[in-house]
């Protein structure tokens, strides 16, 4: 189980979503910014954000705040897992 740890201002990979893996994070520490399908959501520690397989709901994790902040990162890494990257928001290509 990776933990992430993201310095102010950065960016997870593109947004993408998966064809079977799963994916869920917990927010240890910071405020980090979930964009989800061309949403932004504010994340506090104690949050868990999980995302289903074959459900196409493009995501992204990104530290906005000034402060680092750590995730803890679970994910099944299967090797028929097909990844699909998307358009996201401005700034963050």
């Amino acid at each position: 189980m990776p933990i992430c740890g993201s310095s102010a201002r950065s960016c997870s990979p593109v947004p993408h979503f998966h064809s079977v893996k799963e994916e869920i994070f917990y927010v240890l520490e910071g405020n980090p910014s979930l964009w989800l399908d061309g949403e932004w959501a504010e994340l506090s520690p104690g949050d868990f954000v999980g995302f289903n397989r074959e459900n196409g709901v493009a995501h992204m994790i990104v530290n906005r705040s000034k402060l680092p902040a750590t995730i803890l990162t679970v994910g099944s890494n299967l090797p028929e897992d097909w990844i699909t990257f998307v358009e996201g928001p401005e700034g963050f290509d």
